[in-house]
């Protein structure tokens, strides 16, 4: 019953982001890639411009970046020096 209420509460809270924000996690990946492959974008740069095609706050956007997405944008920032204490690497995947 705990599991099924976190759940719920997961779900409910998912719905209210995307309401608030106006965009959907999957629609905002599909954008995401479609700018990576397209326009040679980094990750980072693709959801800034997600954020001002939708006219988002990117601290608002950065709610829905989880999974793969999350992985390589840190990948990206690591290899970029912006994030302290990490060294990084040769390739980003």
């Amino acid at each position: 019953m705990k599991t099924l209420m976190k759940t719920l509460d997961q779900l409910q809270n998912k719905l209210s982001i995307e309401m608030e924000i106006g965009i959907n996690q999957k629609n905002m990946i599909a954008e995401v890639v479609r700018y990576v492959k397209e326009d040679n974008m980094t990750h980072m740069e693709a959801l800034l411009q997600v954020s001002e095609d939708h006219n988002i706050e990117p601290e608002d956007l950065a709610r829905l970046v989880k999974g793969n997405l999350k992985d390589r944008v840190y990948a990206e920032a690591v290899q970029l020096n912006c994030i302290k204490g990490e060294a990084p690497v040769n390739t980003l995947y």
